[in-house]
């Protein structure tokens, strides 16, 4: 595999980081050495993922459960990113809602 940027220093938020392709991002960014916030709608799957990716790329991983549709959830988020990483310089908007409307393509 190609070797990856280095992210060592930097900190990030995933937001719906604890399953499928958020958790991914997130373990690429801690494999890049990242530390990390990772919010989702389900805070015990965030606190699962943290400690894993926290273990298994020795880096500072937090879980916190966060509602993209709650705009004062998402500060908050950002807000602890800031005051127990140390800092803020990534932010991956993962997490997606779907309003019940029709949609077409």
């Amino acid at each position: 595999m190609a070797e990856l940027v280095s992210l060592k220093g930097r900190r990030a938020v995933v937001t719906g980081g604890g399953r499928g392709l958020g958790k991914a991002i997130a373990s690429r960014l801690a494999e890049a050495g990242a530390d990390l916030l990772i919010g989702d709608i389900d805070e015990g799957l965030a606190a699962t993922a943290a400690k894993q990716l926290a273990e298994r790329h020795d880096v500072r991983a937090i879980g916190t459960a966060m509602d993209v549709t709650d705009a004062t959830a998402v500060a908050a988020a950002a807000d602890r990113a800031v005051a127990e990483l140390g800092g803020l310089e990534i932010w991956v908007n993962n997490a997606g809602i779907f309003p019940n409307v029709p949609c077409w393509t």
